[in-house]
């Protein structure tokens, strides 16, 4: 057990090292943090920003899919919520700006805006209508 967690160990030196292992913590080019971002209770959310990609793999674009139907549903109720969707391979600079905000790991990554324009919320990954709602509240 102790030579398997030093072996586990070592090989997770290597890949962070090696710049293989990615997005554990903060992001060490921009300093933006990484990750989802809880949204504090009581904040409004005026926009949400939907980052996906145009060109991907089944299993990707099936989240990318997915996630954007479950946003759809979450919205019902919500009138007057402006939705922008991006793609990271179509809108680079766009996608930029975001990722200098707050990076994300995983595809696809919403970002939720107050009426001032501020970052408020940031989830990733495939989503499920009661998550997104949550940020809704």
């Amino acid at each position: 057990m102790n030579r398997a967690r030093t072996h586990l160990t070592s090989l997770t030196v290597a890949l962070v090292t090696s710049g293989l292992l990615v997005g554990v913590g903060a992001c060490r080019r921009s300093g933006a943090p990484v990750g989802a971002m809880e949204k504090k209770a009581g904040e409004k959310v005026a926009k949400i920003v939907f980052v996906g990609k145009k060109n991907a793999c089944d299993c990707t674009a099936r989240r990318v899919e997915g996630t954007w139907d479950a946003l759809h549903f979450a919205l019902k109720g919500h009138k007057g919520l402006k939705v922008k969707r991006v793609a990271v391979d179509v809108h680079e600079k766009e996608v930029g700006s975001l990722r200098a905000k707050r990076r994300f790991m995983v595809l696809p990554a919403l970002y939720f805006f107050n009426p001032e324009g501020k970052l408020v919320g940031v989830l990733e990954g495939e989503l499920r209508p009661e998550k997104i709602s949550q940020m809704l509240q």
